[in-house]
């Protein structure tokens, strides 16, 4: 009991060792003391015990240690009182954060802007650091990493795995400001898209913002790079542009099942990109063409007229005014089959160019892309030598080649470009 009253006044003699710095000596106190506090900003569901325990100095070494555990969290420091006017030193040793406990006691009270209501993350938070501390007022360095961690939002239809992050950042007066940071993911869903390896790399900058330097994906069986851009924590935003290297026609093609049944072939490319945190994903400008050293193909999904109804089914030798006599000696238009085989999907093309080019605000108008594609039957050698069609769309560039299924397209038949 004495031990316990006369640590009690050894802690209350640091609290207030400030005041008179010329005055405090560290006691021979050999001991420790206990409790359970709750943090007004968590409520009184989160406890949070702790342990102090007092030790007499000794050379080199740090003479009190605190413990402090509540559900999903822990953490073991080292520390030493100011003294003399000059600051204290602390010393993280050891700390975790469970974030599948952890997170939604700090979600449920405090409010972080773009958050999904939903958000599940799995993974162990682990930090260390060290620096000095005068009155309520610590600096130092803390490191934070994060390994084989998971997130998902159900509402948000994305989920990932193999979530890894490693944090350097500095404390500056309680405020911290990043100074290194890498993130990896193995692998995110997102919709109907997967992509693997997901990296980026940044450092900090004036201002609390981050210099983004690497950002890149495999994405749609190629690879997609962000060129460097700046990132602003306190307003989360994005903007900058993306270069396709490699990507996969036929995984395209996936996405737009109502205007291709199958591709092959490789797109390149640059898209711009922009994101933030309230109006989540806008469309920007760019184009993807494919490349020229690939053997490329685009099978259409059936579309009955898209290209017979440009295309008379007779040819006419006479006048039309001649009536029956005109009727009479037409003959078939040898490239209308092979155009209804096309149309419908049973007959590939080989691609010779193919650009996609995305226009959110319009070149003249709300367009938001321009398909053209220029390619040959697969079966050479018969009517038709080469089809050549643009489409316009103007909406979501999920209904690229669709819309334009509705709304026409020129055709060249046989003729040389």
């Amino acid at each position: 009991m004495f031990r316990r009253m006369f640590l009690a006044l050894a802690l209350a003699a640091l609290a207030r060792a400030e005041a008179r710095p010329g005055e405090l000596h560290w006691p021979p106190v050999d001991g420790e003391v206990s409790g359970i506090m709750r943090l007004a900003a968590l409520g009184d569901g989160w406890p949070i015990t702790w342990r102090v325990k007092l030790r007499p100095p000794a050379a080199g070494a740090l003479p009190f240690a605190v413990d402090l555990t509540a559900t999903g969290f822990s953490l073991r420091a080292l520390g030493a009182p100011p003294a003399g006017g000059k600051p204290g030193a602390w010393q993280v040793v050891e700390g975790s954060i469970d974030l599948t406990a952890g997170l939604p006691v700090a979600t449920s009270h405090v409010d972080i802007a773009g958050l999904p209501p939903d958000l599940a993350i799995t993974g162990e938070l682990k930090f260390t650091g060290e620096g000095t501390w005068l009155r309520s007022e610590f600096s130092g360095r803390l490191t934070l990493t994060l390994s084989n961690g998971t997130a998902a939002s159900p509402k948000q239809k994305w989920s990932a795995s193999g979530l890894a992050f490693a944090i350097d950042a500095t404390l500056e007066k309680n405020r911290p400001t990043v100074h290194a940071l890498r993130f990896a993911v193995e692998t995110l869903n997102a919709a109907t898209l997967t992509a693997r390896q997901l990296n980026v790399e940044a450092a900090g900058i004036e201002g609390g913002k981050l210099d983004v330097q690497r950002a890149e994906v495999s994405l749609l069986g190629g690879r997609v790079t962000l060129t460097p851009f700046t990132f602003d924590p306190a307003k989360p935003a994005i903007d900058t542009t993306a270069d396709f290297i490699g990507v996969a026609l036929g995984e395209l093609a996936a996405l737009v099942p109502q205007a291709l049944a199958e591709a092959s072939g490789r797109l390149y490319g640059r898209v711009a990109v922009r994101w933030n945190a309230q109006a989540g994903a806008e469309p920007g400008e760019g184009a993807l063409r494919v490349a020229i050293d690939s053997a490329a193909s685009v099978r259409l999904a059936p579309a009955s007229g898209f290209l017979t109804n440009r295309v008379p089914r007779k040819l006419f030798l006479l006048p039309a005014g001649l009536g029956p006599l005109a009727r009479w000696t037409a003959v078939d238009n040898p490239a209308y089959d092979t155009l209804r085989q096309i149309e419908l999907g049973q007959m590939p093309l080989k691609v010779e160019t193919l650009d996609v080019k995305l226009f959110p605000d319009g070149p003249d108008g709300p367009l938001s892309a321009r398909v053209e594609l220029v390619a040959r039957p697969a079966e050479a050698g018969g009517a038709v030598d080469r089809v050549d069609f643009t489409v316009n769309v103007a909406g979501p560039l999920s209904q690229v080649l669709r819309v334009g299924l509705q709304s026409g397209a020129s055709i060249n038949v046989g003729a040389a470009r």
